[in-house]
């Protein structure tokens, strides 16, 4: 809505709704950063209930649905990881890339913002095939079938 609002052929009134935007952008991006990385969810206005599922209205229209889903998935792995305890958790320094990629990204910028998050699930899925979903737990799986 501020986005939308900030194109306006008043130059003053664009410039405040456009810095407002970009300030609760930057708002939600602490959450979201904080639901990814580290699986936390916040106690005030969580984007995710408890079980890691995403909650209506929790992400912008400007996220794409893809990047949603994304969201969605690699929130609740980090998170079921985390809850787990398992020996083995998301290395530190692949938290630290996530993190710089997401700091110099905003939702606004629709496509770099979905480049991110696509980046960010493809490393968490491959850090998942190789220490979580190990070559036993897959046999094991199949063995079941």
């Amino acid at each position: 809505m501020l986005l939308a609002r900030s194109h306006t052929g008043v130059h003053r009134i664009a410039d405040i709704l456009s810095r407002l935007s970009i300030a609760v952008q930057r708002v939600w991006k602490a959450q979201l950063t904080a639901f990814l990385v580290h699986g936390s969810l916040s106690s005030v206005d969580p984007l995710a209930s408890d079980k890691y599922i995403l909650l209506d209205g929790s992400i912008p229209s400007c996220v794409s649905s893809q990047s949603r889903d994304s969201i969605g998935y690699v929130g609740r792995a980090i998170g079921t990881v985390k809850a787990a305890k398992w020996q083995k958790q998301l290395p530190r320094d692949l938290a630290l890339v996530h993190t710089n990629l997401l700091e110099d990204v905003l939702p606004e910028d629709q496509h770099q913002f979905d480049m991110v998050i696509t980046q960010i699930r493809t490393n968490v899925s491959e850090w998942l095939w190789l220490n979580v979903l190990t070559q036993k737990d897959v046999e094991d799986a199949v063995d079941s079938l």
